[in-house]
């Protein structure tokens, strides 16, 4: 009898920032700890053009039952390390993501959207967002925090909310200060409690401290999986799932710098700058002195638009009147290097040098 190796699950990556969909951004690999129960369970980990998929080998050929049985309770967690320096320049997420912090993605949570099974937090959007940012601590840290009381109650919780620790910690000159010691614990998701009001929600890992991991995908088999996430079926077959994590392109205010260099004698009032579409228009703002002493016009967008590895056709800058008469079809667009935000407003913008 022969058998053979089937997909258990695939993650997708996905960027629209990109025209063929697929983010080529990161690189996945499996954790420590995960390299071991993949090697328990007799898995195979494979990297994908679009992500990764975990493959099993089945007891038989024509059959789905794993030759070892997916029984009890398993997580296997995939470290994500962003490989593009740029990426939060062209991904609508904060410019400024704080470096203790991950992006924790699973399968726990029950956010299907056309037809695909995001592993994604927030229920209003298909992207990755805020809503999927966690604290990053290491398994042992102390924790501190003013109080008033003479005592408080701490918990502390695991991913599913099952009580691992609790305990009544005095409180010394208004000072609440304890150690949380999670090293006989698997790597994973814990929330701390303080008087029954939950005060920190965080991802402990030795391995992903320091070493600068956007985030962690985190595929369970347990009774809280919602039933349409779940691989494993009664029986012992398996039904493979295919699992996205979608990213959406950051939109910006395209800023050109009309830099005139070489017609220095072009009036600010004879140039503009059109999009191929016209409800997207280019206002003209006040003449800038550079650093290197050139003058340059700027042209800010009415709205924000999306930055896209295929650059938009047809931005045409234009001079008519004064002393003479040019256009320049097909603008560059903007670089994923030039973003920065705005002060003191609160937009992000692109800025795009175009030297006349």
């Amino acid at each position: 009898m022969r058998s053979e190796f089937r997909t258990l699950f695939e993650v997708e990556i996905l960027h629209n920032y990109y025209k063929s969909g697929v983010s080529g951004d990161f690189r996945t690999e499996p954790s420590t700890s995960c390299l071991g129960t993949l090697e328990d369970h007799a898995l195979l980990f494979r990297r994908t053009a679009g992500g990764f998929a975990v493959m099993y080998e089945t007891s038989g050929e024509g059959t789905t039952e794993p030759l070892k049985p997916l029984n009890g309770e398993i997580k296997l967690s995939f470290i994500l390390t962003a490989e593009n320096p740029f990426l939060l320049n062209y991904t609508d997420l904060p410019l400024q993501s704080p470096s203790a912090h991950i992006y924790h993605l699973h399968n726990m949570n029950d956010n299907q959207q056309d037809g695909d099974l995001l592993l994604t937090s927030g229920t209003s959007t298909a992207y990755v967002s805020t809503e999927d940012r966690l604290e990053l601590r290491p398994r042992y840290f102390r924790y501190s925090a003013d109080s008033a009381g003479p005592s408080s109650e701490v918990e502390i919780r695991d991913e599913r909310g099952r009580l691992i620790h609790g305990e009544t910690v005095r409180v010394m000159n208004g000072k609440l200060e304890f150690p949380v010691d999670l090293r006989r614990r698997e790597p994973g998701r814990f929330s701390l409690g303080i008087d029954g009001t939950t005060a920190l929600e965080f991802y402990a890992s030795d391995e992903l401290a320091g070493r600068g991991a956007f985030g962690v995908i985190e595929i369970f088999v347990n009774d809280d999986v919602p039933p349409s996430y779940r691989f494993t079926a009664q029986g012992g077959g398996v039904t493979g799932k295919r699992y996205s994590v979608k990213f959406d392109r950051r939109r910006t205010y395209w800023k050109y710098l009309v830099v005139l260099k070489y017609r220095k004698d072009a009036a600010p009032e004879d140039l503009s700058v059109s999009y191929p579409d016209p409800a997207v228009t280019f206002g003209r703002e006040e003449l800038q002195t550079l650093s290197d002493g050139t003058k340059a016009v700027p042209f800010v967008s009415n709205v924000p638009l999306p930055m896209q590895s295929e650059p938009v056709k047809g931005i045409q800058l234009k001079k008519d009147g004064g002393n003479g008469i040019f256009e320049i079809e097909n603008l560059p667009n903007p670089s994923v290097r030039l973003v920065r935000p705005g002060i003191p407003d609160d937009r992000v913008y692109s800025d795009i040098y175009v030297y006349v």
